[in-house]
Parts: structure tokens; sequence; C-alpha cells
């Protein structure tokens, strides 16, 4: 870690240097966090307790995700907690928002091929299932 500041005091270098360190070290800790997030995109048959264990990956995946983002986002900008869980809620309202203008957009998409959502097995149940980042969320929001 270089940088071209000069500090007069050694307090200002020690905490500088210290928040450079731990921004060095979410950085790490994040692209490890990507580089093990592998899709199985297997396309034979999984029986239901299969289905409940990735939903649960999911779920867990998301909530490292999201505590790196926003461990990641705290540490970068400075943040206080309160600034950070403004910064949650907007960004869920974000996501649950196109969430639900994409289940709308597979509705209009079903109904356009004269299907209905019960035509299709298992549909309606994904469909009203909260998202993995709402049941993340809730785990981080305490």
């Amino acid at each position: 870690m270089i940088c071209n500041q000069c500090f007069r005091k050694f307090s200002p270098f020690k905490s500088h240097f210290r928040r450079e360190e731990r921004k060095e070290e979410l950085g790490r800790l994040f692209h490890a966090g990507n580089a093990n997030d592998e899709n199985n995109f297997s396309g034979g048959e999984k029986d239901l307790q299969e289905n409940e264990e990735d939903e649960e990956d999911k779920v867990e995946n998301m909530k490292q995700s999201l505590a790196l983002y926003l461990l990641k986002t705290k540490e970068l900008n400075q943040l206080s907690h309160q600034a950070l869980n403004s910064i949650l809620e907007n960004t869920s309202d974000l996501v649950e928002s196109s969430l639900e203008s994409l289940k709308d957009k597979i509705k209009s998409c079903l109904t356009a091929n004269g299907l209905e959502l019960g035509d299709i097995n298992g549909l309606t149940d994904v469909l009203q299932q909260p998202s993995p980042f709402l049941q993340a969320k809730g785990h981080l929001a305490t």
C-alpha cells in the first residue's frame, strides 16, 4: 500500500494506515466471495429436499454478499450506521420493485401465449416466494 499523503504527526498516519488496510482486506474478502460464487445449471430433475437446500444456499450466499457489500460501502465511504441502514432500505426497495416488475412481465408473457400461472407446475409457488435478497436483508437488519 503506497500513497502520496504526508502526515505531520504519527497519530493521523496510523489512522490512515489502518483504514487503508481495512479497505484492502474488505476488497480481498469481497473479491474472494464473488470468485467462490459458482452457479449450478444442471438441467436434471431435483427433489423437494434438494430444492430447499438450494434455496438455503442462495439465502446464505446472499447474506454473505450483502454483508460484504455493506461493510465495504461503510468502510470506503466512512458512513454512519444510520446512513448504512438508509442505503440498505433504498437498495431493498430497488431490488424488490425490479423483481416485481420481472414477475409481472413473466405473467404477461404467459397470458400473451394463452397460458395461466397454474398451467406451469410450481410457477405460482416460485413467484410467491420471498426473494433471497429480502430474506438475507431480514437477517442483516439486526
